[in-house]
């Protein structure tokens, strides 16, 4: 942001006490570089070490892709909206930190540096990518190495896809990123669960809203946030 431009976002104050909090040194690009850097080496090395690629394989990607968002719902529910032992640091960072800077009608980052909060830590996409590892090495047991590794990369696609998504709703409403009708309406679904009178229970998919249709979790239609 500008320096001489006013920030009349209503968590203006607290977001500019948060940003003082971040080292100099920190760089949103290179923040932005790990996190889908990490994704893209997870997808990419699944994708070399896999041998002959069939209808097993194929079927692998469709069900990976929906325990993935599956996953998604759940942990933002269980782990991003309620305080549990072991992650904490999870809850702290999300509900009294990020929904309180960022409200429905206040989406946009001013400032590349406030990607910060809005990233995952690297080390929390490199978590995520671990966490797969137990399912794929089930999975290779059970159908071979080649489904084992289907499952990784699905795994690399579905995590990077969520940096990308998640920061482009937090772009300014005239960013190119935001140009296309899903995208716009994507963001929409995570503005509204920006509103805290639903975000503990209503729009938890944040990439592709499938498990909120499932369990009847997507919010009442409400104004617009954007043009």
């Amino acid at each position: 942001m500008h320096p001489d431009h006013h920030d009349d976002r209503p968590a203006a104050a607290f977001i500019a006490e948060e940003l003082a909090k971040i080292p100099a040194r920190y760089s949103p690009i290179a923040h932005l570089s790990a996190t889908v850097g990490i994704c893209l080496a997870v997808l990419l090395l699944s994708v070399s070490m896999i041998d002959a690629f069939g209808w097993r394989e194929a079927a692998v990607i469709p069900a990976a892709f929906l325990l993935a968002n599956l996953v998604e719902w759940i942990a933002h529910r269980e782990l991003l909206h309620k305080e549990r032992f072991g992650f904490r640091v999870l809850y702290q960072q999300h509900t009294p930190r990020h929904h309180v800077m960022y409200r429905e009608e206040s989406m946009a980052v001013a400032s590349r540096r406030e990607w910060y909060f809005v990233l995952m830590p690297a080390k929390g996409v490199f978590g995520i990518a671990l966490a797969g590892a137990p399912v794929a090495l089930a999975l290779g047991w059970l159908m071979g190495a080649d489904a084992a590794w289907t499952f990784m990369g699905v795994v690399g696609f579905y995590a990077g896809s969520y940096e990308v998504m998640h920061l482009i709703y937090h772009l300014p409403h005239g960013h190119a990123a935001r140009g296309t009708e899903i995208i716009r309406k994507l963001s929409r679904h995570h503005a509204r669960h920006h509103d805290p009178r639903v975000m503990m229970t209503k729009n938890l998919n944040v990439t592709f809203p499938i498990f909120d249709w499932i369990f009847g979790t997507i919010a009442p239609k409400h104004h617009s946030t954007e043009p």
